[in-house]
């Protein structure tokens, strides 16, 4: 038999096979940056859109009218609960006693002023009634007789007396 002898030949690589491979290279890594940085920026966007709706959820809703006038009317309940009528009646309850009444009584919170009409029996049942009003009053406070007469109610005369007070 015959001997049979391959003789292999290799062959050059061609110059432009590396240069091509190079730059196919580079487009696949540039267009994978750019599928990148676009899935990025979308999960950026998913994440803030769902972090403005949380938000938006834990933001009180604006106030409806009808809560506006309930908490206007708490404020006016607090302020007449916080006024001192400690003062105002302590002045009242002095007057008290068998010889002077209070027929009727006023007062303006806004004005801290008070209207009270008081009867007795005499002008001097009159005087020591402001007297004892006026100690029971808190320092600042003034009172002072703006009206006084007296009347004839049935058999007995009674003496009429409109007191203004300030605090």
């Amino acid at each position: 038999m015959k001997s049979f002898e391959i003789d292999f030949i290799r062959r050059p690589t061609p110059r432009w096979l590396g240069p091509i491979f190079l730059a196919g290279s580079a487009i696949a890594l540039v267009a994978s940056w750019n599928h990148f940085v676009e899935r990025r920026d979308l999960a950026r966007a998913q994440v803030a859109a769902q972090r403005q709706a949380e938000q938006a959820a834990l933001r009180p809703a604006a106030p409806r009218a009808e809560d506006v006038k309930r908490q206007e009317q708490d404020t006016q309940e607090r302020a007449a609960l916080a006024y001192p009528w400690k003062g105002v009646f302590g002045a009242l309850e002095a007057v008290g006693g068998a010889d002077v009444r209070v027929v009727s009584f006023s007062h303006d919170r806004a004005s801290g002023k008070s209207q009270v009409v008081l009867e007795a029996p005499s002008y001097g049942s009159i005087d020591a009634a402001l007297t004892r009003m006026k100690k029971a009053s808190p320092a600042n406070a003034q009172w002072s007789i703006e009206s006084i007469s007296r009347e004839q109610t049935g058999g007995a005369s009674v003496v009429r007396a409109n007191v203004a007070g300030s605090r």
